[in-house]
């Protein structure tokens, strides 16, 4: 005796990451008939799987459910089967599950969603607490982000990999100075990394350069550096045609300004304490 039977499938995407498909087995005449979203942002999003089926045997339905965010993943499963053979018992089932973690590195606490290897724990400067900062942007929301629970923290780093994090802080206030915005770090096994966004820069130094007759200083280079601190590097600046220039990343403090075309001429100037944004420091004569 021969038994002939056939498998036929049918797939129809929706739009959206949204996807019909149903399956025909003639073996023993079972149809199913399933729809899944999946959405192309995994966060604070909701994955769904739903399915239905009737054959020979009976009919069921299942249908699960994910969620992620950035502190926890949520999860649920719900199952229903209706035999029709004799001797058969219905049978309903409903699964939950919810899972969170607690963090640690180098002096910082943070909850985040399970950790799959390496992490990186993401710490606003004192400067910028209070600020909305977002990791990782991805269609339209963030990866993580620093809010009300605390720091923010990325689970799902691979360990001793190279791992950048692209930052932003939409309301960065106007001088502020944001530090590297795409970090990279390499955590070792299990390990975490920290990552402190934000500086004690809060100015804008501007100003104008001329000469002795009160001519602008167009199209010059230089550089300005701290006197207190004669280690860091010095932030180059370039003039405009009508002598104006703009330097970003400044502090309170003394510095000395200099223009590489006039070696040997210094001039001081002075960011006053509590300076914050733009700071204009009016029309800096050079002697020549």
């Amino acid at each position: 005796m021969i038994d002939n039977s056939a498998f036929l499938s049918l797939r129809i995407p929706l739009g959206g990451n949204q996807t019909f498909r149903s399956t025909w087995d003639t073996s023993n005449h079972e149809l199913q008939l399933r729809w899944t979203d999946r959405p192309s942002n995994p966060m604070d999003t909701i994955a769904t799987d739903l399915a239905v089926d009737h054959s020979d045997q009976g009919a069921g339905a299942s249908g699960s459910f994910d969620y992620r965010n950035q502190r926890f993943d949520a999860s649920a499963f719900l199952d229903a089967n209706n035999p029709f053979v004799d001797g058969g018992t219905r049978q309903r089932s409903a699964e939950f599950d919810f899972s969170t973690a607690l963090v640690f590195a180098d002096g910082h606490y943070a909850v985040s969603r399970p950790i799959s290897d390496s992490f990186a724990i993401v710490v606003p400067h004192e400067n910028l607490e209070g600020y909305v900062i977002g990791l990782n942007p991805n269609d339209g929301t963030y990866m993580a982000e620093v809010d009300w629970m605390g720091p923010a923290v990325l689970p799902d780093f691979g360990s001793y990999e190279l791992n950048t994090v692209v930052i932003e802080v939409p309301d960065l206030p106007f001088g502020y100075d944001l530090g590297d915005e795409t970090p990279t770090v390499m955590p070792t096994l299990t390990s975490g990394a920290v990552i402190v966004v934000g500086t004690d820069a809060t100015v804008l130094l501007g100003g104008t350069l001329a000469d002795n007759l009160g001519q602008p200083l167009a199209l010059e280079a230089g550089e300005i550096r701290r006197v207190d601190a004669p280690d860091d590097q010095p932030a180059p600046f370039f003039t405009n045609r009508g002598g104006k220039f703009r330097i970003d990343g400044a502090r309170p403090g003394d510095y000395m300004l200099r223009l590489y075309a006039m070696p040997g001429i210094e001039l001081a100037i002075t960011i006053p304490p509590g300076a914050e944004g733009l700071y204009d420091v009016g029309t800096v004569v050079i002697p020549q």
